[in-house]
């Protein structure tokens, strides 16, 4: 759906309170003390607004991005009056080329030559909790632009920078040097080290261009507001400059920029410096951005070095209790360093906890589906982040009924915003609840977090929530199955969210409510694996239950959901009942769940692999033969390497490795193609025969969480490691001896993954032990060795 189409119109009341000078005092107060010299900075005296005021919330659905609430035509009427409207709105073009860096809640956006154009067309800027602290940082070479020479974000954390000088009556063509070096920890801090190649003394005047809108993620991308907050102070010195902003919820929130080693003649918009760099001499000048938020968050400054080491040491530290993988294929170690290296980039501090963030840029939020997958794929490598993902996501689990977020008691939330937007309530994602999926993900993720580590202590602490989310699961699949919509659903709540996802065979729109087939795989499994974590905390009778619930929903959907004529799964069922008939991916997720009777997973497993869902670059989304099928779709023909991981994984459950190698080795790939060797969120789904190389879609967010832990799920899955030791009966009857559970894993036979002859895991979680597992090919032959991982 794109901006001329169907959007909602929100019509309700909403007071906004404007402060007065002395909450602009107040701050000025406060940024005095922590960044001298500004002392004496007054507020601006604002009248006050205390009146009732009509809010137009107008969503900008943009081509290819389905994870925004699309409608709320699904939720209960609430005392708002809802209407509908057609609007236009110029969004952002979200395909621009762009660079991002990250570290804990700040990320950056920058343009193709390292700088923030304030253009405004491509959402360039410095973000921090939803909000654009910096709009524009452009920096000019005796006012012309800079010729970018070399460009590296591969630190993830730290972005290095090198330009040359255009030709100039006084100076030869890339005669001085600038070297650019930023780095985000507590805030942005950038080093200039400015370099004469001459042999005679150079005068050059840089400049420095900064602006500060605060506008809120979903402003920078299009969302019009009918009341915004205001700018109380904007001020330009010789050592800095300084921002400050109050929102319409009366949050205070402020930028600093703070100059070392330079004195700047302070302009209306920017900073200048007149540079005298003797005969092959040089000058280093560094910046603090410093972004603030009333009672959220303060910073201080430090200088660029301090800032580096400490954001490396954090990194170092972390990557440090995660397991190791390597191999004999140089590009598959690069690809898990990447990814891994992506895991820690999108950690990010929420009030209720540390997350992981979706994907940068347009999703740095907690969402709750894509968190429990991304846990679910690297548990045994990376356990402490699963923990986290639990545990915030049981922070913010509902506890009321609110039909503005769709939250209810025991729900696990789907998105959260922390933006101005969100703690105005102009939004609903403050979080909101509108997944049909995360809350038996979440429940499955603890059942196999408890197998893997042991960690009944965490576990335990949370058996109210487990109790709550398994009531909701209850309440929500009264006839059976879980559901969504009903009321003229405009959006769809599983992982297929984009409009247009869930059709028929002859292409028509399916009918709410629609119960998706991998959503029932997915609540069997939390059923299974909540039994299991009742059991070991003593609560028989709970697991009894359970155990029996998940079995009769195994009978009735291998009788419900079975198409015999295809030998597979519909992607859904109507609210009339009826099969919506298509062949698509979503049947993949299902075997490894253990809802299907064996022969059929089988038939599914071969026939998702025939050419019309596997393109050769990986698994589709929908068959070519659908009436729907579009390679250059967000969901209806395209590519996602999470989606292929879980079935690769799948694959593997059915001891059939040699099929989760062909998919492990199409997305190395693709990966190999890119230029960052990262593997994006998604990609068109032509063939190799139709392109030489992968077609890129162009908004894809990179980095993306469950993009990021594909390829560590898909090399466990090659081993046949993914861990069984809770299953009852495991799920992998290869992995272990079947009287000896808690023996180390036994990797299966031909398991390596593609195009590698060793491999070696060193820390592999096991049954709360940590292991070092070492597969070699040797004489045409694989051979393993399990030793107990030495600390």
């Amino acid at each position: 759906m794109n901006v001329d189409q169907l959007m909602e119109r929100c019509q309700r009341d909403h007071s906004s309170a404007r402060s007065s000078g002395q909450n602009a005092e107040r701050l000025a107060e406060e940024e005095e003390e922590a960044e001298a010299p500004w002392s004496g900075m007054d507020g601006t005296t604002r009248m006050n607004v205390c009146q009732r005021v009509l809010i137009i919330c107008i969503l900008i659905l943009l081509p290819g991005t389905g994870r925004e609430l699309t409608s709320t035509a699904n939720a209960a009427p609430s005392k708002s009056k809802w209407t509908r409207t057609i609007v236009k709105e110029k969004p952002i073009d979200l395909s621009l080329p762009r660079m991002v860096l990250k570290h804990g809640r700040f990320f950056v956006v920058l343009d193709p030559a390292g700088m923030i154009s304030g253009d405004g067309k491509a959402g360039y800027g410095l973000y921090a909790d939803d909000t654009r602290f910096l709009s524009e940082w452009d920096v000019r070479f005796n006012n012309d632009s800079l010729v970018l020479l070399n460009a590296d974000v591969s630190e993830s954390f730290a972005g290095h920078f090198l330009y040359g000088n255009k030709p100039s009556k006084n100076l030869p063509e890339q005669s001085i040097m600038l070297q650019r070096d930023i780095v985000l920890c507590d805030g942005m801090t950038e080093r200039w080290i400015l370099r004469n190649f001459n042999n005679f003394s150079a005068h050059v005047t840089m400049h420095l261009k900064v602006g500060c809108d605060f506008k809120d993620m979903f402003q920078v991308r299009g969302w019009k507001r009918a009341v915004s907050g205001k700018i109380l102070n904007r001020r330009f010195s010789s050592t800095g400059a300084i921002f400050t902003y109050e929102g319409v919820d009366r949050k205070q929130m402020g930028t600093t920029v703070r100059i070392g080693g330079a004195q700047s003649s302070g302009a209306e918009d920017q900073e200048s410096f007149v540079v005298t760099l003797p005969p092959r001499g040089s000058q280093a000048i560094e910046f603090s951005v410093l972004p603030r938020i009333a009672g959220r968050f303060t910073l201080n400054h430090t200088s660029y070095r301090m800032q580096l080491e400490k954001a490396t040491s954090a990194f170092r530290t972390w990557l440090g209790e995660a397991a190791t993988i390597s191999s004999d294929n140089a590009s598959l170690n690069r690809i898990v360093s990447t990814s891994l290296r992506d895991l820690y980039m999108l950690r990010q501090e929420t009030p209720g906890g540390t997350c992981i963030a979706a994907g940068l840029p347009w999703y740095g939020v907690a969402f709750g589906r894509d968190q429990c997958i991304t846990a679910l794929q690297t548990l045994r490598i990376v356990p402490s982040l699963s923990k986290e993902v639990i545990q915030v996501l049981a922070s913010y689990q509902g506890k009321k009924h609110d039909a503005f977020t769709e939250e209810e008691p025991g729900k696990i939330m789907h998105e959260l915003r922390t933006g101005e937007m969100a703690r105005a309530r102009e939004i609903p994602f403050i979080p909101y609840y509108g997944t049909v999926d995360a809350t038996p993900l979440w429940l499955l993720l603890i059942g196999q977090y408890l197998d893997a580590t042991g960690d009944k202590v965490t576990v335990e602490k949370l058996w109210a929530n487990i109790c709550a989310a398994l009531d909701f699961l209850d309440r929500s699949a009264g006839d059976g199955y879980l559901a969504y919509g009903g009321r003229g659903a405009l959006s769809n709540q599983g992982w297929k969210d984009s409009q247009d996802s869930i059709s028929y065979h002859d292409g028509k729109l399916a009918r709410a409510p629609i119960k998706l087939c991998e959503v029932q795989g997915y609540l069997y499994a939390a059923w299974i694996a909540s039994a299991r974590v009742a059991s070991k905390l003593g609560h028989n009778d709970i697991s009894e239950k359970l155990i029996q619930k998940a079995q009769a929903l195994k009978v009735r959907f291998n009788k419900d959901f079975w198409m015999p004529g295809q030998h597979y799964v519909p992607i859904a069922i109507d609210g009339d009942g009826k099969q919506c008939d298509v062949v698509s991916s979503n049947a993949g997720h299902l075997l490894s769940t253990g809802i299907l009777e064996s022969d059929h997973a089988l038939e599914i497993a071969d026939r998702i692999m025939q050419p019309d869902m596997f393109s050769g670059w990986g698994i589709r989304t929908l068959s070519e033969k659908e009436a729907r099928y579009n390679p250059m779709s967000y969901h209806n023909g395209s590519v996602w390497p999470h989606d292929n991981a879980m079935i690769a994984a799948g694959f593997a459950s059915l001891g059939q490795t040699g099929k989760t190698n062909a998919v492990l080795s199409a997305l190395l790939s693709v990966a190999e193609k890119q230029p960052d060797m990262r593997l994006p969120e998604l990609f068109c789904g032509f063939s190799p025969k139709q392109f030489e190389d992968p077609v890129h879609y162009p908004v894809s967010c990179t980095p993306q969480a469950w993009a990021a832990g594909s390829v560590i799920q898909m090399v466990g899955a090659c081993l046949d490691l993914r861990g069984a030791e809770g299953s009852s009966p495991p799920v992998l009857s290869n992995v272990l001896p079947s009287a000896k559970r808690s023996s180390p894993p036994v990797p299966g036979a031909n398991a390596l993954p593609a195009a590698s002859g060793q491999l070696r895991i060193g820390g592999f979680l096991y049954s709360g032990h940590k292991y070092d597992i070492e597969v070699k090919e040797i004489d045409g032959a694989v051979k393993s060795a399990v030793t107990p991982h030495l600390q």
